[in-house]
């Protein structure tokens, strides 16, 4: 399944690719051409796949293991006593907090 994924998403770069050399202008398709040929050959490019791995089974093991290790450790509270969680934000602001009238009701009912 990872490898249909995987094919999948090569197949649509290389589809991405002939599509934007089929757009370009007919002068410069030549050198257009050459730089995607690179740019899908080369090992200095960066690789279109960000998982490392030679395999299916590397690749799925790499990802097993980072989410592992994020979704395994418990993590530590937080330190209230920290300034950040002991200052003021904002200044009391003047919103009532009384019941509503029934001239407020048909305002909000008729602006909806």
């Amino acid at each position: 399944q990872l490898d249909e994924a995987y094919n999948a998403a090569t197949s649509q770069h290389i589809r991405q690719q002939t599509d934007r050399l089929e757009k370009t202008n007919p002068e410069h398709r030549h050198r257009s051409s050459w730089h995607i040929i690179r740019q899908l050959t080369s090992s200095d490019t960066v690789p279109y796949c960000k998982v490392p791995g030679g395999t299916t089974e590397e690749r799925l093991n790499i990802w097993f293991e980072h989410f592992k290790s994020l979704l395994g450790t418990e993590q530590p509270p937080p330190d209230l006593t920290l300034p950040f969680f002991n200052q003021r934000v904002s200044d009391t602001l003047p919103i009532s907090c009384s019941s509503f009238s029934m001239s407020e009701l048909d305002t909000v009912l008729k602006s909806a």
